[in-house]
């Protein structure tokens, strides 16, 4: 959906880049790929304690490519490089990441939301909002997060439409 006339921006922010906002990203570019609808946005992902060109873990690469979907050449990119007044939308894994990104951007404060919030998305337990890092680094939990961030995905191209 282009807003104003223009594409719509789209940014997934996760603490390092390197996991749950890449997957979100990647997997948000490939079902607007699918759709055709990718050239009506422009979509980007970083991260609020991120450092600048860390690769993704081989567990997110191997969870990724099972979809189908290459992020080996991701590099990892912090929020202050990212010109927020640009963005139309911008979608945190955690609500601490959201509170976070609301005192650091206060003139876009009305753009940040959690992605299950935004999606309004039944969470489970106490409607639970936010999208867990795999800590542990088990293959598990690894699949988990992005089996969450898939439901997420595909609500938000919904909406979208």
């Amino acid at each position: 959906m282009k807003v104003g006339g223009h594409m719509k921006r789209i940014m997934f922010v996760c603490s390092g880049n390197v996991c749950r906002s890449v997957m979100a990203e990647y997997l948000f570019k490939e079902v607007l790929k699918q759709r055709k609808i990718l050239d009506n946005y422009e979509v980007c992902s970083s991260g609020v304690f991120a450092y600048d060109g860390q690769t993704p873990p081989k567990e997110v690469i191997d969870a990724m490519a099972g979809q189908g979907i290459d992020v080996a050449g991701h590099r990892s990119k912090t929020t202050d490089s990212i010109d927020v007044n640009n963005l139309d939308l911008i979608l945190c894994m955690t609500s601490s990441q959201k509170l976070q990104l609301k005192r650091r951007y206060k003139e876009v404060q009305d753009k940040i939301y959690t992605l299950k919030e935004y999606i309004i998305y039944d969470g489970g337990i106490n409607g639970d909002i936010d999208i867990d890092s795999p800590e542990s680094g088990d293959w598990k939990e690894y699949l988990e997060c992005l089996r969450q961030i898939s439901i997420c995905i595909d609500k938000l191209v919904r909406l979208l439409e």
